[in-house]
């Protein structure tokens, strides 16, 4: 099926994306630290465009591949980093990770011009995925994500 976000043109197996979802684990599953129980259950919370976004390629956003509290914000949210990949082809537009020259060293910055605002500091981009641990599924998308995440867990934010 075709989608189409900002610049991003997308052609996505939603029933073989959501076949792997529905079989993956749940991000507290993988790792219990209060980021990540964090971000997995802000779904909850996090306005519809979000969910809608995630529920219409295939996505279970609580079952992310990877997930990273970058830093956190003035306001006490989490800023943070996440990855997901479904069955797929990128059709249009880059993803908006930018390689920096450092003296040598491969960095990144996330370039959010690039990126496509699903709502209010929530971004996602593109790219065709370069290596897989399972090439029965390709080809692959990986979905990039970089967001701002409210503090919902009923105990302090120790990341303060």
């Amino acid at each position: 099926m075709i989608f189409v976000f900002g610049e991003y043109k997308v052609d996505i197996d939603v029933n073989k994306t959501k076949k792997r979802y529905d079989n993956a684990d749940k991000i507290s599953e993988g790792c219990t630290c209060d980021a990540c129980i964090n971000f997995e259950k802000a779904f909850d919370v996090l306005p519809k465009e979000v969910t809608n976004f995630f529920s219409k390629l295939g996505i279970d956003p609580k079952k992310m591949d990877e997930c990273f509290r970058n830093c956190t914000n003035d306001d006490g949210s989490l800023f943070y980093s996440a990855l997901c990949y479904l069955s797929g082809t990128v059709l249009e537009g880059e993803s908006a990770w930018e390689e920096v020259d450092t003296s040598g060293y491969n960095c990144y910055t996330w370039n959010a011009d690039k990126a496509y605002e699903v709502t209010n500091g929530f971004y996602v981009s593109f790219e065709n995925a370069v290596f897989m641990e399972d090439e029965s599924r390709a080809p692959i998308v990986k979905l990039e994500i970089s967001a701002n995440i409210p503090w919902v867990l009923e105990k302090e934010n120790h990341y303060l």
